[in-house]
């Protein structure tokens, strides 16, 4: 089966782009400052500027859980090619999930352990798995999932509130995961120790998943229905979806959002993370999502909307390049700020990998139809060179029907 690179969807390409631009705003703190003691350990983490808090509201788990309903769009609209071919589904796509999973893997240990595509692509196993069931059970399954989702995260901020704190130093493999010897490995280690770190946090990530899993499968199996009503592509000719989106994303997420300052003005800012990045960042991204889509559909601001567009054209390249240079930036074989700039100064660094994400995809895509990684992810599913500029795609087959 040839993947064609012709007949794009203009709006999730605009959509993607916006994502994982967005996504390395949420991640540069991760990049730039030692947080792996709260990730591990259930430390909190400094918060010295209501800067932490405005970005919590508006930017933290936003982008990310705009990116897995995106993946679940995409798994429908694989699921709807491949299974025109015999034997094509679900095997077919199990492989481009399994050569991402690698990929993710590869992302995790050489150059940045906050890696997501080696979850994201064990959640893309499960959910095409999903993709031939009836609207009406992806919805059961959102809602169950989504109400374990609220009930753990409930739980998570009631321990973390009332559990008693300890003055004990971290020992063994724990005082790995301190703030001062994170930043000598990163700012001053060589590339081994970082290695060794980042090996170990894989570890400690994979554990991980089990609880991750039906925290983000919900934004997953979203998007399967996103992509079987064909939404993003049009939401004028959705009105029921878009004005659902809107008012939920915005009526009801952002004000629930905006209790991060709340949470931050009390000091429970590191407590109320979980509730704020898999429950309520998910209902404000929803507001996002559409937003971007009736951006895509209005043809407004064109000039801006391509540019991100062409982001989201090579999105994997992209996101694999914002970690390159982020760890330039910040880690021991660079520039070695880690642990050294404010959360204002890393702003800076943000806007520097955003317009040399832009200026890449403007010049790559010039002359070339895929990203380079896209390039490689491809060969290596459909077993044989792929091409680099578009092919003439077959006539589109119509949508198969559901039951509800």
């Amino acid at each position: 089966m040839l993947p064609t690179l012709s007949n794009r969807i203009k709006a999730l390409d605009l959509l993607r782009g916006i994502a994982i631009l967005g996504i390395l705003l949420a991640n540069i703190k991760i990049f730039a400052s030692p947080v792996a003691s709260e990730l591990v350990m259930f430390v909190p983490a400094s918060q010295d500027t209501w800067l932490d808090a405005v970005l919590a509201v508006v930017v933290t788990g936003k982008f990310r859980s705009m990116l897995a309903i995106l993946f679940g769009v995409g798994i429908f609209l694989q699921y709807r090619k491949r299974s025109q071919t015999p034997g094509n589904w679900p095997a077919g796509y199990f492989k481009r999930a399994g050569y991402l999973c690698l990929i993710g893997f590869v992302h995790a240990i050489l150059i940045w352990w906050g890696d997501i595509l080696f979850l994201y692509s064990l959640l893309a196993f499960a959910t095409c798995l999903l993709a031939s069931l009836s609207s009406k059970v992806l919805w059961w399954i959102i809602g169950a999932l989504g109400t374990f989702t609220l009930l753990l995260s409930g739980f998570v901020v009631l321990v973390t509130t009332f559990a008693p704190g300890t003055s004990e130093a971290p020992e063994g493999l724990m005082a790995m995961f301190t703030a001062k010897n994170e930043i000598a490995v990163h700012a001053h280690g060589t590339w081994l120790e970082q290695l060794q770190f980042r090996g170990v946090m894989f570890v400690l990530n994979a554990l991980s998943a089990t609880m991750m899993v039906p925290l983000i499968l919900p934004l997953f199996v979203l998007g399967l229905l996103v992509g079987r009503d064909d939404v993003l592509r049009a939401p004028s000719r959705h009105p029921r979806w878009r004005n659902l989106c809107l008012w939920i994303g915005f009526g009801v997420g952002l004000p629930l959002n905006l209790l991060a300052l709340f949470a931050f003005a009390r000091g429970w800012l590191f407590e109320f993370t979980l509730m704020q990045e898999f429950v309520l960042a998910p209902i404000l991204a929803l507001g996002y999502l559409m937003l971007g889509a009736i951006w895509a559909e209005s043809g407004k601001l064109s000039a801006i909307a391509s540019a991100l567009a062409k982001v989201g054209q090579v999105a994997l390249t992209s996101y694999l390049m914002q970690s390159v240079l982020a760890t330039f930036v910040f880690y021991s074989w660079g520039l070695g700020l880690f642990g050294h700039v404010s959360t204002a100064q890393s702003l800076g660094v943000v806007a520097a990998i955003w317009t040399a994400n832009i200026i890449f995809a403007q010049l790559w895509l010039a002359k070339f139809d895929i990203g380079p990684v896209e390039w490689v992810w491809r060969s290596l599913t459909e077993g044989r060179r792929q091409p680099w500029r578009a092919v003439a795609a077959p006539p589109a087959a119509p949508p198969p029907t559901f039951d509800l």
